[in-house]
């Protein structure tokens, strides 16, 4: 290799050196956003905006072993245009730029879920902004966001860390269904329905319970808990949950260890049908020893399945007969299935979709096992 190779060969492993670093930052020098809240500005002047937009983030002097600060985290609002207008507008209180990268948690307000325009708006904005984790958190609330992220969670003070701990934790129960900025746009894109979870204040601590149900960008309703325990198990999503049943005036509690769903959508006579065939297998946790009944006998084991069973299928037709009578909301994922699985027939009914899924034909049925009845007689 000639000397000119060589000196050339020299300045460019010189330049990959020198620059490796060009835009490090010190981490004290900037703002690491854990939770956006967003809510709409009712009360707004003309040409004030339509955003209140609340940032919190951690004060990092108030962490490690030796800190210099008490406040552990900030909590700051601002009225703005759009939600990226309103970091501009912080410019001028904060003295440091917001980072985006370790974003945990979006919550969305009611009234701003009301605004089908301003929620395409945000989402889209999001969608765009490469500073922006496309596996952030999404959750709403019947009230403000605002209201949510000034609340500081017993267990954690830094409230989009707490949110986050507690969606991502929730493999121990199917009370909510966690959402990401991903899943949400693809569900929208797809079906047009989508659910998020709904977080609310409860005292002065944060419970994530339900779902909010959105169709087109806007909120249309929501469901509880144990509607949302419901559609997780004709979806195959319930790794544990707890059941309690009455058998013989004895109130059992039955816990599940495992569902099996086996969903099937067909075309029989120009009518579309939707069966759900739902297995749970589980143990008997507890019971009331009074009257000397145990859950050894078949008999009675036999007849906790069966009430078991006709809980399960009563709640199932429960939440498909208020979703196709009061919302007109496919949350159980028939157009999804359609799409995939028969595209033609998809082609001729997609268009009016809302209208005719709510004649689609429901069946559902519920088999329960109980595998085990406890230690002690």
């Amino acid at each position: 290799m000639s000397k000119k190779s060589l000196f050339i060969l020299f300045l460019i492993c010189l330049s990959i050196i020198l620059v490796g670093c060009w835009d490090m930052e010190e981490i004290n020098q900037r703002i690491f956003v854990s939770s956006i809240g967003i809510d709409f500005n009712e009360e707004g002047k003309e040409g004030e905006g339509n955003y209140i937009v609340t940032y919190v983030y951690p004060n990092i002097y108030a962490l490690g072993k030796e800190p210099t600060q008490k406040e552990e985290r900030f909590v700051v609002s601002t009225v703005s245009q759009t939600l990226f207008d309103s970091s501009r507008h912080l410019a001028t209180r904060i003295d440091k730029p917001f980072y985006f990268k370790h974003l945990k948690v979006i919550v969305i307000g009611e009234e701003f879920l009301k605004h089908e325009d301003l929620v395409k708006q945000v989402l889209d904005g999001l969608n765009r902004d490469s500073r922006i984790n496309r596996n952030v958190k999404i959750a709403v609330t019947d009230g403000t966001a605002k209201e949510i992220l000034e609340i500081k969670p017993k267990q954690e003070p830094i409230t989009g860390a707490y949110l986050n701990d507690v969606i991502e934790n929730n493999s121990q129960s199917s009370r909510f269904t966690p959402q990401t900025l991903t899943r949400l746009t693809k569900e929208f894109d797809i079906s047009d329905v989508t659910l998020a979870p709904k977080v609310k204040k409860v005292k002065d601590d944060l419970v994530i319970s339900g779902a909010a149900i959105l169709r087109d960008y806007k909120l249309i309703g929501w469901i509880g808990e144990e509607e949302n325990r419901t559609l997780a198990m004709m979806k195959s999503k319930v790794k544990t949950e707890l059941i309690d049943v009455s058998v013989e005036d004895f109130t059992v509690s039955y816990v599940i260890t495992g569902v099996k769903a086996k969903n099937d959508v067909s075309l029989e006579d120009e009518k579309i049908k939707a069966s759900f065939d739902i297995h749970t297998e589980g143990y008997i946790q507890q019971y009331t020893f009074e009257g000397g009944k145990n859950t050894f006998q078949d008999d009675f084991i036999e007849k906790v399945e069966r009430e078991v069973e006709k809980k399960l299928k009563e709640e199932a037709e429960k939440l498909v007969h208020h979703m196709q009578t009061y919302h007109k909301a496919d949350i159980f994922g028939i157009g999804e299935y359609l799409s995939k699985h028969h595209p033609k027939v998809w082609e001729d009914v997609g268009k009016d979709w809302d209208e005719i899924f709510v004649t689609v034909d429901f069946e559902i049925n519920v088999t329960s096992k109980v595998r085990r009845t406890g230690v002690t007689k």
